[in-house]
């Protein structure tokens, strides 16, 4: 704990004097890294290019960074620098390149709900409304034996019962509109798998082996597009629909589910329904579609905070085996490796500080408890200039904490990333901070 203090300490020390810090100091005021040090997303070049962009005061940025920080300013703000600037014999900088990628940056904890959006049921399913209304071209064969018999041609549409609700593939004859060559419910658990781009193929209720053959890939897409939504939309919930992946280097096919039953953990999670919770959790890790609808479930109820509530009561009545189950769920959920579910987690003071008591337990190390919030509760903050948003300078200590103590054993390299650009978002925010009280003082006494 004592090198973890002191890199702390140096770390704060830099960044409240380094509006003060002379040009001989080489030290970047934005991301802190010397000239040996490669700023967020740049390159050693980049790391090199450390100007003095100011000819009023001694702040020294790399190139990157600064620009950085200029492509992440509102354009009313940046109106303003302009207009302060008219005098000078230099030219605003350009706010087109990389304009979008660092708004993503800056913005990433605020697009949280949007990405959220973006996934729901419901705007999938819209745009799923016209899915195998549209007749396709296609030839069905019925599995003989060992041999795959040509069973006739014609155009193939999804369609529901009107009476029973069911829905079903209906294939027409192309030279007689009137001869149904396939009529094909898709019902109970029925497996269906899209092969080499233009197959579907699947074993009806009655054990019967289908396959229909595209002419076109459109075709098999759009049919594939009519089994998510009747599986999506419950109307047939229990189908579920594979994409077979050929692997050419090893041999094997890779299957990946596309659509299916999904098992979601217990709504509220609580002392006896844990190791259901860590199980539902593991099996969502075989396949992306169950990842993020199991990310999904959790974000939208609020899963994580009801964690909290079961840690903080059995760390209250001592209960170690509780303890080391919610530890396990919560490393789970790292595991996915889903940007969602990190920013999620990270997206609150209360959140982190939950997430940093529950990682002090660990199954594997069930001798040893850490102390991460015990040392988080002795630091303190003292403000050099008043300061309103105090929060921003703590997660920014938090964040580095997280990354480089309590979650460095089990990180991999995206997720370390990751938090690696909250950090650099966090920087952003704080030197716009920054900016606008500098911008407010100068403003005041007009300087």
């Amino acid at each position: 704990m004592s090198n973890i203090d002191t890199d702390i300490d140096t770390d704060t020390e830099s960044f409240t004097s380094s509006s003060s810090s002379s040009s001989s100091s080489k030290i970047c005021s934005l991301c802190l890294g010397s000239d040996t040090d490669i700023p967020p997303f740049g390159t050693i070049d980049d790391a090199k290019d450390l100007i003095s962009p100011c000819s009023t005061c001694s702040i020294i940025t790399h190139r990157k960074c600064l620009l950085d920080w200029f492509n992440s300013v509102p354009a009313d703000k940046l109106h303003i620098i302009r207009a302060h600037r008219q005098s000078t014999s230099r030219r605003p900088i350009s706010r087109n390149n990389n304009n979008n990628n660092n708004n993503n940056n800056n913005n990433r904890m605020s697009s949280l709900k949007d990405c959220k959006l973006s996934k729901s049921k419901r705007e999938e399913l819209k745009a799923l409304n016209n899915a195998g209304k549209t007749p396709r071209r296609v030839k069905v064969y019925l599995l003989n034996g060992d041999d795959w018999i040509d069973n006739g041609t014609g155009f193939c549409v999804g369609e529901i019962d009107d009476d029973t609700k069911l829905p079903y593939f209906l294939v027409r004859n192309e030279t007689d509109n009137n001869n149904i060559i396939l009529k094909s419910f898709l019902e109970g658990s029925i497996q269906y798998q899209r092969q080499q781009e233009t197959l579907i193929v699947w074993t009806d209720s009655n054990g019967t082996d289908l396959a229909l053959s595209f002419q076109e890939t459109e075709g098999c897409a759009d049919l594939c597009d009519f089994i998510i939504r009747v599986q999506q939309g419950n109307i047939s919930p229990g189908i579920s629909l594979y994409y077979v992946i050929p692997n050419i280097n090893e041999g094997d096919d890779i299957t990946e589910l596309i659509t299916g039953p999904i098992r979601y953990p217990p709504e509220i999670p609580n002392v006896e329904n844990l190791d259901i919770v860590l199980e539902t959790i593991n099996q969502g890790t075989n396949a992306q579609f169950t990842r993020t609808n199991i990310l999904e479930f959790i974000i939208e109820n609020d899963y994580f905070t009801k964690l909290i509530n079961v840690f903080n009561e059995a760390e209250n009545n001592e209960n170690a085996n509780v303890l080391y189950n919610v530890s396990d769920i919560v490393k789970s959920l790292f595991l996915y490796n889903e940007s969602l579910i990190i920013e999620y987690i990270l997206s609150s003071e209360e959140k982190i500080l939950g997430l940093v008591g529950i990682l002090e337990y660990d199954s594997e190390y069930p001798n040893y408890k850490a102390s991460h919030r015990n040392f988080l509760a002795s630091q303190s903050y003292i403000k050099v200039i008043p300061v309103e948003n105090i929060e921003i300078f703590k997660r920014d200590f938090y964040l580095n904490y997280l990354k480089d103590v309590v979650l460095a054993r089990f990180l991999d390299d995206s997720t370390f990333n990751l938090i690696a650009s909250l950090i650099y978002s966090n920087h952003l925010e704080i030197f716009n901070y920054i900016k606008d009280f500098i911008g407010n003082i100068c403003l005041m006494y007009r300087i």
